[in-house]
């Protein structure tokens, strides 16, 4: 089974690295952002599936975090959550700190941001003029704190999942697959007003670049030489 060495870890940094340009062109070039965002705002669906929204907010997110919290339960009695065979030191490491971690720098970096909410906008019926996607002047009080998504972090784990060896093939496509689930499950903030897509986008890139630089840490260690599940 393919491991992390350092030519795919490359691979893949500059993979992750073009995604994200691409994604900042399209955030900044065109308008479907906003456009997408507001649409999806303005629709009536809202209103008439109030009950249904809160529960495709609510219930997969509970879910998600229940399932992270028993992944590093099992990380740290050193067992694969799915087979309960032994896992190696580095495994668990890389895991139970992608695992912990990154939902809360995602969280510090949202609190930095200044881009706001949509619903706060006026462009959308509310008061504040629109910030640059990429204003992350520290917002001690007032609006903003918005980018990136604290809702997407709890299905960040996935990606520590998909990344624990290099996608390839069958895993590529669970990567894909991964990514698909993340962006609709995390749709139903920009139908509540919660987000722009941009942010969805930008919170899923993020969590990637975490997950690439911790196996970097954990599993491509001078020390570590691939450890195996």
């Amino acid at each position: 089974m393919t491991t992390w060495d350092d030519q795919s870890w490359r691979r893949w940094v500059f993979i992750w690295s073009g995604l994200g340009v691409l994604g900042l062109f399209w955030v900044t070039v065109t308008s479907w952002d906003e456009v997408i965002s507001q649409r999806m705002y303005s629709s009536i669906w809202l209103d008439r599936h109030a009950d249904l929204v809160n529960a495709w907010y609510r219930w997969p997110k509970l879910a998600s975090i229940c399932a992270a919290l028993c992944v590093i339960g099992f990380a740290l009695r050193g067992r694969n959550p799915f087979t309960g065979v032994a896992v190696q030191t580095p495994t668990r490491h890389y895991l139970v700190v992608a695992l912990l971690t990154i939902p809360i720098l995602t969280w510090l970096v949202r609190e930095g941001s200044a881009s706001a909410c949509p619903r706060d906008l006026a462009a959308f019926g509310g008061e504040l003029a629109q910030r640059p996607f990429l204003d992350f002047s520290w917002q001690a009080i007032g609006s903003g704190r918005c980018n990136p998504s604290g809702h997407m972090s709890s299905y960040s784990w996935w990606l520590a999942l998909c990344f624990l060896r290099p996608p390839q093939r069958r895993g590529l496509g669970v990567l894909v697959l991964c990514i698909v689930a993340m962006f609709a499950l995390g749709s139903v903030q920009i139908l509540k007003g919660a987000h722009f897509m941009s942010h969805l986008i930008f919170s899923v890139w993020w969590a990637g670049v975490a997950c690439l630089i911790l196996v970097r840490v954990c599993l491509l260690r001078k020390d570590v030489r691939n450890p195996e599940w």
